[in-house]
């Protein structure tokens, strides 16, 4: 979509099938992602087993026959693949799994030379070159590594120059051959010309290979061998040559890879636009009109084009399925399932801001609650009206993704966590200037991130169960301790007055002293496990936890003495928030069922610990809320790819 959509609130139109039992479709996704593992698993076994005479008779009918799975993937991929790719369990190559399977295929090609294992030779030495360069930049490749990548490249080379004769031509032309000579292309940098020349040599062998297109999109871009804008011009070539075999379908994939790798976030007017990414999905969908895989892109893209009716079809088409390489979980499938069966509703007074199919980790309120900012992950911050939702300012951030936050409600300073592969950045923005900058970092993954009123204290809790605390003044060398309890720091919460940090892990909540990390107390808040924490602002000091279920507990924070506890919900509380006089509480529900339920948005009175409001809408569960400083408007962050905004009611 060019812009997220806005609108008045949706309401949800429940359908039977979110409701259904979760088996089913599981099955149904494990039907068409399996029939690929059991084929690779039998080709390594004959590889093992030196069953050279069966590899090739299946080699020979993949190129004769040109088989696809149920995805429209085909098979011949995954027979090189099987015979080629090894990993360990954690889905990295190693070099010692790498020299095993070598030497099991140059048996192979001692034993029966043939175009066949020359060609999964050369495959096989293309990852060792890969193995060998490594994933870093350039610079940082050693000598003797670059010398066994050029090495393993100058052998493939000659080993893809004896196959090609016997497979470039009708029956036994191989479109794998050229997409192997790419692979080595990318890493020995060949000119362009020389890429699109073995392009176009890969579809003339099968016009439908898009795993040779994959590859010229990595070649060309930026940060490899091309320029900003060489993907379009691509998609806009390639599809001019090839239209009358296949339409629009190199276009598509072409926004597909440029997707994937970060060069474009959605559709856009003047970049990849959506008629004719939607019309190549559809012309993709020819010749594998029942591909889970294929009509799952076309739900995705569709989200993110604010394309109801096609994603509705495609929805229909699915029957409940998804795949795995669209939808890594089950949720994900059910943000774009729900948004897509969602109906417009009468105009209320609540605002909802589509920003597609992408979870919604956390949002914060800045500028005096007239503005909000919502954790998008994208490597922008968005600045949006808390009146109607329309996007006031757009600022990219180099610093990474934007996931977490936390924010001076009342003055320019926003924080903001970016994931990475060892550690997680924060960094700090300022909204008057636009000006951000990186801020500190923590190992592994940051859960929880806070920042005191008065702006002197910023902390952070990650997985493992570390806490970080930094001084914003001077920013000096941060100090870092364990919990103690080996848990991810669900949430955190500062006192008022900036003296006391808590902290929820596990089923204990944990309080110190913020200027000298002296533990002051901890005890067991929550039997089920603790998720959310909030620190009253008004006197006395109060404390309010909640977890796994829908139980809401309020601590005396002097002594740790349970005060009080009520219920609300059909489901946990993620997260929670006092207004500003104290008065009232706001929680956030997160269903921990498959298929997840709608969360709800609950306003309750502290005194006298009933529910004043219930807001419903939300597809799927909400991950974080959020008051206003003038105590007016509750914002809402949720699993379904939406930020809600809420007029708080008077009691």
């Amino acid at each position: 979509m060019c812009s997220p959509a806005v609108r008045r609130p949706v309401v949800l139109a429940v359908l039977a099938l979110l409701f259904v039992s979760p088996a089913p479709r599981l099955r149904a996704q494990s039907l068409f992602n399996d029939d690929a593992g059991e084929f690779r698993a039998r080709i390594e076994r004959q590889l093992i087993e030196r069953r050279y005479t069966e590899l090739e008779e299946t080699a020979s009918r993949l190129r004769r026959e040109r088989p696809t799975f149920l995805t429209g993937r085909p098979q011949s991929l995954d027979f090189y693949e099987a015979l080629t790719e090894v990993k360990d369990a954690d889905g990295r190559r190693q070099q010692r799994q790498l020299d095993d399977r070598l030497q099991h295929l140059e048996a192979w090609h001692a034993a029966q030379p043939s175009p066949t294992t020359r060609l999964v030779l050369a495959t096989a030495l293309r990852q060792a070159a890969w193995t060998a360069r490594g994933s870093g930049f350039a610079n940082t490749i050693t000598p003797e590594a670059v010398q066994r990548m050029k090495d393993a490249v100058r052998r493939a080379e000659v080993l893809l120059k004896e196959a090609e004769p016997d497979l470039r031509d009708a029956p036994s032309a191989d479109a794998f051959l050229y997409y192997t000579w790419m692979g080595i292309g990318v890493l020995d940098g060949y000119p362009e010309p020389r890429m699109r020349e073995l392009l176009g040599r890969a579809l003339a062998c099968d016009p439908w290979f898009i795993s040779a297109i994959d590859v010229m999109c990595q070649y060309l871009l930026p940060r490899w061998y091309g320029e900003e804008g060489d993907l379009l011009r691509l998609a806009n070539d390639l599809t001019d040559q090839t239209r009358e075999k296949t339409g629009e379908m190199t276009y598509a994939v072409v926004a597909l890879s440029a997707l994937n790798f970060g060069e474009i976030r959605e559709p856009a007017d003047d970049g990849f636009q959506w008629s004719r990414v939607r019309q190549g999905l559809r012309d993709w969908l020819k010749p594998a009109s029942d591909s889970p895989y294929r009509w799952s892109l076309l739900a995705y893209w569709a989200h993110l084009a604010d394309d109801h009716p096609t994603a509705q079809e495609a929805m229909t088409q699915l029957r409940g399925r998804w795949h795995s390489k669209v939808f890594s979980r089950q949720v994900d499938f059910l943000r774009t399932e729900t948004w897509a069966a969602a109906t417009p509703a009468e105009p209320q007074d609540t605002v909802v801001v589509e920003f597609g199919p992408r979870p919604l980790m956390d949002v914060v309120f800045v500028r005096n609650g007239t503005a909000f900012i919502p954790g998008t992950r994208e490597t922008q911050v968005q600045l949006r009206s808390s009146e109607n939702g329309s996007l006031i300012q757009t600022i990219p951030v180099d610093t990474g993704r934007v996931e977490r936050l936390a924010a001076d409600a009342a003055g320019p300073m926003v924080l903001f966590t970016s994931p990475g592969w060892s550690e997680t950045r924060v960094s700090i923005l300022d909204l008057d200037s636009g000006e951000h900058a990186a801020f500190g970092s923590q190992s592994g993954r940051i859960s929880s991130l806070a920042l005191s009123a008065n702006q002197q204290y910023v902390v952070m809790g990650n997985h493992a169960g570390s806490l970080r605390r930094w001084e914003n003044a001077e920013r000096p060398i941060p100090f870092e301790w364990p919990s103690g309890q080996n848990q991810q720091i669900a949430d955190l919460a500062i006192s008022p007055d900036a003296r006391l940090l808590a902290a929820v892990a596990g089923r204990q909540l944990m309080v110190w002293n913020l200027a000298s990390r002296e533990h002051v107390r901890n005890w067991d808040a929550h039997p089920s496990g603790l998720r959310a924490i909030a620190w009253s602002p008004a006197a006395p000091p109060l404390i309010a936890t909640a977890g796994r279920g829908n139980q809401v507990r309020l601590w005396d924070a002097s002594e740790g003495k349970e005060l009080a506890s009520f219920f609300g919900g059909n489901a946990s509380i993620e997260s929670l928030a006092f207004t500003p006089d104290g008065k009232h509480l706001v929680g956030g529900t997160m269903s921990t069922e498959k298929p997840q339920i709608p969360g709800e948005v609950i306003l309750w009175n502290v005194e006298t610990r009933k529910p004043v409001k219930t807001f419903s809408g939300h597809r799927l569960g909400i991950w974080k809320v959020v008051i206003s400083p003038d105590g007016q408007k509750i914002a809402s962050a949720s699993e379904d790819g939406t930020v809600r905004i809420w007029p708080v009611p008077k009691d």
